[in-house]
């Protein structure tokens, strides 16, 4: 008789993000339950495992969250995204929607512009020159 209890939630893999960023820390919070259902682990890219796990280099940080799967496959931005909602079975359609083709470009541009502009959400923002959309990214 087995007497070890299987695990409720296996490891699908781990999803990254910038850690230094409070928008981003905001938003793994209020939603990272959903990236647990699926089973996936959250982790800042500032930490030295995120670093192995994704060889990156000291102090570099990716212009998107990524999310690696249990098979080592590293996605990011939307795809990360989808696949995070695929993997729950609730919000699996939203997932499926995300793929249809003109809805994947908008979601695509969308997401781009908030990834570009995610230290502007938490204050850290700032024009240097005047020049709309130029923008310097303090605390990276």
């Amino acid at each position: 008789m087995n007497t070890v209890p299987p695990k409720a939630n296996p490891v699908a893999g781990r999803l990254y993000y910038d850690g230094a960023c409070s928008f981003c820390d905001r938003w793994v919070k209020r939603l990272g339950f959903i990236a647990r259902q699926g089973g996936f682990e959250t982790m800042p890219f500032q930490t030295e495992n995120a670093r192995r796990d994704l060889n990156l280099a000291e102090g570099e940080l990716p212009n998107e969250m990524k999310l690696r799967l249990a098979d080592g496959v590293v996605v990011g931005g939307v795809d990360a995204l989808i696949a995070m909602a695929q993997a729950v079975w609730w919000i699996a359609p939203l997932g499926w929607l995300m793929r249809l083709p003109g809805l994947n470009a908008i979601t695509w541009w969308c997401y781009r512009w908030i990834a570009a502009n995610r230290y502007c959400f938490s204050g850290k923002c700032r024009v240097d020159d005047g020049v709309p959309g130029n923008h310097s990214k303090e605390g990276l």
